[in-house]
């Protein structure tokens, strides 16, 4: 029951501070020229959708390179920092002995 309560606070909240901020004339604006952009791509993609499709996939696609090459990076200089460290060790070995 408290989920409820405060799912529709959240809700109706969200809703009264919506209108509160559209009493500014500079935020209407903004929001009609959002919507019209929105409403101008909800076009394209219902009228493409196998175009808009194609997009998401390469966009998922340069995503996940990104993230290969990112991860090769950091993969790469833990290699290094491993190496480092373990030729202090050495050097520290011989300094003893």
């Amino acid at each position: 029951m408290g989920k409820n309560k405060l799912i529709t606070g959240m809700v109706v909240g969200a809703i009264i501070g919506g209108a509160i901020s559209l009493i500014n004339q500079e935020t209407r604006n903004y929001v009609k020229q959002e919507l019209s952009l929105m409403s101008g791509q909800m076009g394209n993609i219902v009228q493409n959708p196998s175009h808009s499709i194609r997009q998401i996939q390469n966009t998922l696609i340069e995503t996940a390179e990104n993230a290969a090459s990112s991860l090769d990076g950091a993969l790469n200089a833990v290699g290094q920092i491993e190496n480092t460290i373990n030729e202090i060790r050495s050097e520290d070995k011989k300094k003893l002995n």
